[in-house]
């Protein structure tokens, strides 16, 4: 079983305005998948995905976030997910 991204993408949140974006496409032998975000205090909402297994969240603040990425028959990926703020760094 494998689970991949076909599309991953971030736009950052360079003044820690809350507009970070995140954006993936899912693709694997066994689906439907789920996306789980296990960080702490993550603002990412966990999504059950249905075709075509797209995955968009808008508004997130600096930081990173790691998303677990499960399919249907149980198997997981975790993908991080990193906005950084410039003013600070």
């Amino acid at each position: 079983m494998s689970i991949s991204l076909l599309q991953y993408g971030v736009t950052g949140d360079c003044e820690n305005k809350g507009v970070g974006e995140v954006f993936l496409q899912v693709t694997g032998d066994t689906p439907p998948f789920a996306v789980n975000c296990i960080s702490p205090s993550c603002p990412l909402p966990t999504s059950a995905l249905t075709a075509p297994y797209e995955y968009y969240y808008s508004g997130a603040s600096s930081g990173t976030y790691f998303l677990q990425i499960t399919d249907g028959g149980g198997s997981s990926i975790i993908q991080s997910v990193s906005y950084r703020d410039w003013e600070t760094d």
